[in-house]
């Protein structure tokens, strides 16, 4: 019940962050995953709405940072590779 009551503001806040579907879903559910994990804390029972868009806004502001970095990293070593010259002309001479 709790997921379907809350899915439309989880997913909106993970696709305002992500602005992809693949990785709203991902963000979606780790979302759902942790509150799973947190059902016994006492803190998000009060105020549900405001935990999950809390917990959806961080788990996708960290989902997006992640995939900056991977971008960043898969950028730096396809710069930092060397060029091999395949080119069989250059080799014979």
């Amino acid at each position: 019940q709790l997921i379907e009551r809350h899915a439309e503001l989880v997913r909106g806040v993970c696709f305002r962050v992500l602005r992809n579907t693949t990785d709203c879903e991902d963000a979606f559910q780790a979302t759902f995953f942790i509150l799973a994990s947190q059902a016994k804390n006492q803190l998000w029972q009060d105020s549900i709405g405001g935990w999950l868009h809390q917990v959806a806004r961080r788990v996708s502001l960290r989902l997006r940072a992640d995939i900056a970095r991977r971008k960043q990293l898969d950028m730096q070593s396809c710069i930092e590779q060397p060029q091999t010259d395949n080119d069989p002309v250059q080799q014979i001479g």
